[in-house]
């Protein structure tokens, strides 16, 4: 997890900078909309670092999960785990984000290894909601 979330705060540290021809010259406001975790653990360094560098830029970071509509909304970049498509939006792939499933090894222990995907109906589980309606599994 910890190269997929390096990826991302790269690539998204990449995005802020090439705002612009000139980074150096950067100025006006920038809205932008991040998710919760992501930028928790990972982002906040990255957008103060941006700040610092850029002090003529006026940053607007709004933190939230849910999907947005960047134009509507009024964001000038949007960084968000599920793949949305809007008009009049560009959107570019950052990396790929691969989801698990997991358990301990006392949970296996006393409730069982599932099988199939399906048996996951028979378990306690804990999910993260996401605006995904299917999990779609590959591999064994």
């Amino acid at each position: 997890m910890l190269p997929v979330a390096q990826r991302i705060v790269h690539d998204v540290d990449d995005a802020i900078s090439s705002i612009s021809g000139n980074t150096n010259d950067l100025e006006g406001p920038l809205r932008i909309k991040v998710p919760t975790t992501l930028t928790a653990v990972f982002l906040a360094r990255v957008l103060a670092g941006f700040q610092q560098t850029h002090p003529n830029v006026s940053l607007d970071v709004v933190v939230i999960d849910r999907n947005v509509n960047p134009v509507q909304e009024g964001f000038d970049l949007v960084v968000a785990c599920c793949r949305t498509s809007y008009d009049d939006v560009l959107d570019v792939g950052l990396c790929p984000l691969d989801r698990f499933v997991v358990a301990s090894p006392q949970y296996v222990a006393v409730n069982g290894y599932p099988q199939h995907p399906a048996d996951l109906s028979r378990h306690r589980l804990l999910k993260l909601r996401t605006n995904w309606t299917n999990l779609v599994f590959r591999g064994p």
